[in-house]
């Protein structure tokens, strides 16, 4: 019997290293913990080994249409 074949299935990918925020995170290229943050990943700053973030969106940030204290 044949599996149904999905585009994405997270059982498959696989050991991903990525960059957690708010936790120690050593580069696996040189073992350093100093990171340039951007948009969407971290860069090592002295291998310039990037990852990417472990988190879809900062934590900081409220949901869209969250009614914000003023």
């Amino acid at each position: 019997m044949a599996h149904a074949y999905h585009a994405y299935d997270p059982r498959n990918r696989g050991y991903a290293i990525v960059y957690r925020q708010g936790a120690s995170n050593f580069c696996p290229g040189c073992g350093r913990s100093q990171w340039y943050l951007g948009r969407s990943s971290a860069e090592c700053a002295f291998c310039s080994l990037a990852l990417p973030f472990a988190q879809a969106r900062p934590i900081d940030y409220p949901e869209i249409g969250d009614a914000v204290a003023a």
